[in-house]
């Protein structure tokens, strides 16, 4: 018994071992009925996808695309669906925590001005001190050379009720 097995997806040769492959249930079919005598299997499917299953076949850790869930069926592997990575679930998440952070600042009971290296006492919400009051709050990092980090701010006027100028307001906007 080979204990390696050729597969030619598309074209592209994977030499996988045979232990491995036991695992898929189509494989375990297919080379218990036929001999491999080292030849080739040819498979008629994505090799890139097959990367995905042949990688969750040697580690069911993997996080496997759930938008490849039919191929898992197809090759009969057994799985857990919930179990599946979801980018599209993932996205979904960080959002819903932007906007529940977004809403636990705007509700704050901070006492502390929201803009960079600004300690002075709020006086207005959205979080800004007298001195900030109707300008933005946008504040980014930029990597000089040699320099390290540094601060950008921005400086444009907003309404007084607003944190941010209508240039940056996007950038906390998701809906």
């Amino acid at each position: 018994m080979d204990s390696h097995i050729k597969l030619s997806l598309c074209g592209r040769i994977f030499e996988v071992e045979r232990s491995i492959l036991l695992e898929s249930e189509l494989f375990r079919n297919m080379l218990t009925d036929c001999p491999t005598d080292n030849s080739v299997i040819r498979i008629n499917r994505s090799a890139r996808i097959f990367e995905h299953v042949l990688a969750y076949l040697i580690d069911r850790s993997y996080p496997y695309p759930k938008k490849y869930e039919s191929e898992l069926q197809y090759y009969l592997v057994p799985y857990k669906s919930f179990g599946l990575y979801d980018s599209n679930f993932v996205i979904k998440d960080l959002r819903d925590e932007v906007r529940s952070l977004r809403c636990r600042m705007e509700n704050s009971t901070d006492t502390v001005c929201c803009h960079y290296g600004c300690y002075e006492n709020i006086i207005h919400n959205p979080v800004t001190c007298l001195k900030h009051l109707g300008r933005c709050s946008y504040t980014d990092e930029e990597h000089e050379r040699g320099q390290g980090l540094r601060y950008i701010e921005c400086y444009n006027e907003c309404a007084s009720n607003e944190k941010y100028c209508s240039e940056h307001s996007f950038a906390y906007e998701w809906d």
